[in-house]
């Protein structure tokens, strides 16, 4: 599903999107697949050429900001919770 992002505009950060699917969760875990999935379809963000998220992208970025997510067995991303921090 490409989309052309003069018909569609980014609405967040692939970081804000992916915190916005995770936060939804209990556990606050999926797979990057799972992630990438519902990033695209509810069109939280597009790739600067308009295709959609690619589940290693989803991977990378977790792996570049660990201060808010963790990388998990099996190809997992977990949101960490703020009060975990403090």
């Amino acid at each position: 599903m490409k989309m052309n992002l003069s018909q569609k505009e980014r609405k967040y950060t692939l970081w804000e999107a992916m915190e916005i699917v995770l936060s939804e969760k209990a556990d606050k875990t999926m797979h990057v697949k799972d992630i990438a999935h519902e990033v695209t379809i509810r069109g939280l963000y597009y790739q600067l050429d308009g295709n959609p998220v690619k589940p290693n992208q989803i991977g990378v970025r977790a792996w570049h900001r660990p201060h808010c997510f963790r990388r998990l067995k099996g190809n997992r991303v977990q949101l960490i919770d703020n009060a975990d921090n403090e």
